[in-house]
């Protein structure tokens, strides 16, 4: 199961500063994903620190403590976040705006750095959280390429919006007949594809995934809201290389993904 409760150090700020912070992660108890201020002797122990990037003294100390050095995400404070000679920092906010974006912000270092993927189940009932926004639409040849074939615009949200933290492109449809005829113009590391669509089937889909040798070492994913043994033997004879269940939670499916995109373990374990 992944994180759900974090320790937050803190290296300078103004007491002002300070009390929103607790102020702010103080509410987050009542949250699935919680978080916690430590103590400033206990700074160093933290799983993401907040540095205040204005003050050289803050900086020193957290370049010096065990946080630093055991490479935690680090979230600078700073009238002037955008400022160059900033690599060695996760995320910046604006210190005039930080009170408002802190939450997301320790949220998108707990998936992006930290491994602590959302609890979201897959499926036509649930919703993308607010901050689980789509990456860019254009893709570098170095991100990996999954292709999401759903007759649910919820589903296919839900995955896309997942993948895309791991820093996955995903390009989407909802039919059978239009999923083809992208993966005949583009190439994909991994497709995700519903069993029950309108029109063509997902298993005559997948057969015809395979049936083409460009297409035929690429996974396939099927997805289903029935689990019985025939529907899974159908699977395999249709050439799908795992079959997950509607809910699908987010740890088996990034589970699918370390397992079958290579470029992908490391960022996703």
């Amino acid at each position: 199961m992944s994180q759900t409760r974090f320790r937050i150090g803190v290296f300078g700020l103004t007491p002002t500063e300070r009390a929103t912070v607790f102020s702010v992660c103080a509410l987050t108890r009542h949250r699935p994903r919680q978080y916690e201020v430590l103590p400033e002797s206990k700074s160093g122990m933290a799983d993401i620190v907040l540095v205040d990037g204005d003050d050289p003294l803050a900086e020193r100390a957290w370049t010096a403590s065990p946080a630093f050095l055991s490479d935690r995400p680090a979230l600078l404070l700073s009238a002037t976040p955008n400022k160059p000679a900033r690599e060695a920092y996760s995320s910046a906010l604006n210190r005039a705006y930080f009170a408002a974006r802190l939450v997301r912000a320790l949220d998108d270092l707990t998936i992006r750095h930290l491994g602590s993927v959302p609890q979201v189940s897959i499926d036509d009932s649930g919703e993308v959280p607010d901050f689980y926004k789509s990456g860019s639409s254009v893709c570098s040849e170095h991100q990996p390429r999954a292709l999401v074939i759903d007759d649910s615009a919820t589903v296919r949200k839900q995955i896309q919006a997942l993948l895309e933290l791991t820093g996955v492109f995903v390009e989407v449809s909802s039919t059978a007949e239009a999923g083809l005829e992208l993966a005949e113009r583009e190439s994909f590391d991994i497709i995700f594809l519903d069993v029950e669509l309108p029109g063509m089937d997902g298993y005559s889909a997948c057969r015809r995934l395979k049936s083409k040798r460009e297409q035929a070492v690429c996974p396939v994913i099927m997805l289903t809201g029935r689990d019985s043994a025939f529907d899974r033997i159908r699977g395999v004879m249709a050439g799908s290389s795992r079959y997950l269940t509607k809910p699908v939670s987010a740890d088996d499916l990034y589970a699918v993904v370390r397992q079958y995109v290579s470029k992908l373990k490391r960022t996703v374990a």
